[in-house]
């Protein structure tokens, strides 16, 4: 019975941790289920090292 009992509770507080997320995990999860919809636009930019300038693409 004692088994039962530490099993059950063991499975109530996985649970409970399980729904705890943070507003930045959300968000994070948010932004790469968009990107992965293609609803975010990305543009590629090239830097050079050398000079330390932009190079347009």
């Amino acid at each position: 019975m004692n088994k039962v009992l530490t099993l059950v509770a063991v499975s109530f507080m996985l649970a409970a941790f399980a729904g705890c997320m943070d507003d930045a995990d959300v968000a994070s999860r948010n932004l790469s289920k968009a990107a992965d919809n293609f609803e975010i636009n990305r543009r590629i930019v090239f830097y050079n090292g050398i000079t330390d300038t932009y190079m347009p693409p």
